[in-house]
């Protein structure tokens, strides 16, 4: 495998990052909503989890060149949480 520059890893590393942190507040919106029954809370932490995953599927696709399927492979619901963010944004 060839050596990543600097700029690449870094650009790697923003992905993974936005990635997790989609992952985390989803898990968090997912736990408040059964143990809480806090609806209100759960949509707050989902919108913030959909903005994380529509960066980290931008960065993936702009500056990675990755495909859906790639993204996809990644983890299975990022496309998805990023196009709920689109949908809202819209809305």
């Amino acid at each position: 495998m060839k050596k990543l520059t600097k700029a690449q890893l870094e650009t790697f590393v923003d992905f993974a990052c936005h990635q997790h942190k989609a992952e985390a507040h989803n898990r968090k919106a997912a736990s408040v909503l059964v143990s809480e029954d806090d609806y209100d809370e759960y949509a707050r932490l989902s919108r913030i989890s959909y903005k994380h995953a529509t960066v980290a599927v931008n960065i993936a696709r702009d500056e990675l060149g990755m495909t859906d399927e790639q993204i996809d492979k990644c983890h299975h619901l990022l496309i998805t949480w990023a196009n709920a963010y689109d949908e809202l944004a819209v809305a």
